[in-house]
């Protein structure tokens, strides 16, 4: 696995869950 696959996954799931919070 590279450790950019892992970095973008990481990243897209702090996002996401960033997004949730703002939302509610």
């Amino acid at each position: 696995m590279q450790p950019s696959y892992i970095y973008l996954v990481a990243l897209l799931s702090r996002w996401c869950t960033h997004s949730i919070t703002h939302a509610t």
